[in-house]
């Protein structure tokens, strides 16, 4: 899939366009000895479909889909209306015929935070 800035993979991890954790740490500890607030873009809500996680769910691993929203459609239809905030269907469909919810971009599937799982991991 084609992303403006890379998708996350690494749940708990820096994009490595950027760096990794301890280079992320440094700068921080360094902005915040000048003063520096620093704002970063978290997200919770969301995966990028190469996590693993969601490779589990589309590979059929057992368990693995209820770590995210996948719906039957209606036929040939998403199973709603939903829009996506970046505009188009909120569901994209699988190829087994299922459909994920992703609120955003296609290539950020939503968790499902009913599952206790990902209150537990995440």
């Amino acid at each position: 899939m084609d992303h403006a800035v890379p998708p996350v993979a690494a749940y708990r991890d820096v994009e490595p366009m950027f760096g990794d954790l301890d280079a992320a740490k440094a700068l921080l500890e360094e902005l915040h000895a000048r003063g520096l607030r620093v704002i970063l873009d978290l997200v919770p809500n969301h995966t990028s479909t190469r996590h693993p996680w969601f490779q589990d769910a589309l590979a059929g691993k057992p368990g693995a889909r209820a770590r995210y929203m996948f719906r039957e459609g209606r036929g040939e239809a998403p199973p709603d209306d939903w829009q996506s905030v970046f505009g188009g269907p909120a569901w994209t469909r699988d190829r087994d015929g299922q459909w994920y919810l992703h609120l955003f971009d296609p290539g950020q599937p939503d968790l499902n935070w009913d599952n206790p799982e990902i209150h537990e991991e995440c």
